[in-house]
């Protein structure tokens, strides 16, 4: 098998090379006979001189593990929402069994797992000693027990969260994210632990804090109604909106697509830098995510032209330059959504119709008032 990998010659299972090829780099991490729960522990013990299992490569071993008899098919159909209810126990399964793998990888490192030696020190160089103030502290060495050599928290989460609710789709993006695009880790990805772990990226999850109106709102956005309609010329397409509902598995899809494509475009237009994608990031794109599919889209399809609808669609779809005045627009849970409150689309492709419809509002308005004079 160390031939196999070394070779690339894995084509029947590519995240199994994903896992195991950084083994090889490491003439003691890896042998043929070795269980999965010690090489895990051997690679991430190594964290020093190799990148540690990623989140992906831990929801992998688990599928290896509970699945032996299907090594070799494409794991990312395990994922199927075809039928919601098989898919929740097949979620459960895996997470027992990462549980299991988890429980003798914890103990085994406790037993043997800090015994790989740390990365050689750099040796100072004469006359260049480095005094420090009394109130400062030595440097402190860090040892291969702090190379992320037990599984945290947040990271346990982020790996259940994987395989209780991944779809086919989005674990495939995931893996070809990390595969063919990230040099440095999943920590200089789109998808790190702490984005992983977010509850609100996965299916069948509600909003998250500030998508839904209080009743407060409600009732203001009801009475606010009649004036919001107004602003919307007839010969604009409106469509009413609804806050509040669940992540389908098909919008969970298009929120790690649009993701992962800000990540690598940021990454690409300024590659000295590396990008990161936050929480407040995340809750904008589902927003927009949500609504477009939901609603927004309707819009879009009725009121511009194929060549401007495309480009609103990809705006929206895999970028965020429209995601702030969207997002602005929405901040008081309007009942009803028209283009026009997005003054790019506006102005792109609508401000006939709308300079036409403001003109004829304007002048009835001003009738109005001239006949309350008379």
């Amino acid at each position: 098998m160390r031939k196999a990998i070394e070779e690339g010659d894995l084509k029947a299972d590519p995240e199994a090379l994903q896992v195991f090829s950084p083994m090889v780099g490491v003439p003691t991490l890896y042998e043929s006979d070795m269980d999965v729960i010690t090489q895990a522990v051997k690679q991430n013990v190594k964290g020093s001189y190799i990148q540690p299992l990623s989140c992906l490569q831990w929801a992998h071993l688990a599928l290896m593990e509970k699945f032996r008899d299907a090594v070799g098919q494409d794991y990312a159909e395990i994922f199927s929402w075809d039928d919601p209810n098989v898919r929740r126990q097949t979620g459960r399964s895996l997470c027992q069994k990462l549980d299991e793998i988890l429980a003798g990888f914890h103990k085994q490192v406790d037993a043997e797992g800090v015994c790989a030696d740390a990365p050689a020190k750099k040796k100072q160089r004469k006359g260049r000693r480095k005094v420090s103030s009394g109130s400062a502290q030595a440097p402190v060495d860090v040892g291969p027990e702090e190379a992320e050599i037990k599984i945290g928290t947040q990271k346990q989460q982020a790996v259940k969260n994987i395989l209780w609710w991944s779809t086919p789709e989005s674990y495939r993006m995931m893996s070809r994210h990390l595969s063919n695009f990230v040099r440095g880790g999943e920590k200089r990805s789109a998808v790190t632990p702490e984005v992983l772990a977010w509850k609100h990226l996965w299916p069948m999850s509600s909003p998250p804090e500030g998508q839904s109106p209080s009743e407060a709102e409600e009732i203001a956005r009801r009475t606010a109604a009649g004036v919001t309609r107004r602003l919307l010329p007839d010969r604009v397409t409106s469509v009413p909106l609804q806050f509040g509902l669940e992540l389908s598995p098909a919008d969970h899809d298009a929120l790690v697509a649009k993701a992962i494509s800000i990540f690598e475009g940021d990454a690409e237009r300024n590659p000295g830098s590396i990008p990161k994608t936050s929480l407040d990031n995340l809750w904008n794109y589902r927003f927009v995510i949500q609504h477009w599919n939901k609603t927004v889209k309707e819009c879009a399809l009725a009121d511009l032209d194929d060549a401007t609808y495309q480009m609103v669609s990809d705006a929206m779809l895999f970028g965020d330059a429209l995601d702030g005045q969207f997002c602005s627009a929405l901040k008081s849970f309007p009942l009803e959504f028209g283009l026009t409150m997005l003054p790019d689309v506006k102005s792109l492709s609508m401000s006939d119709v709308v300079e036409t419809e403001e003109t004829a509002i304007e002048q009835a308005e001003k009738q109005e008032w001239q006949t309350g004079w008379v």
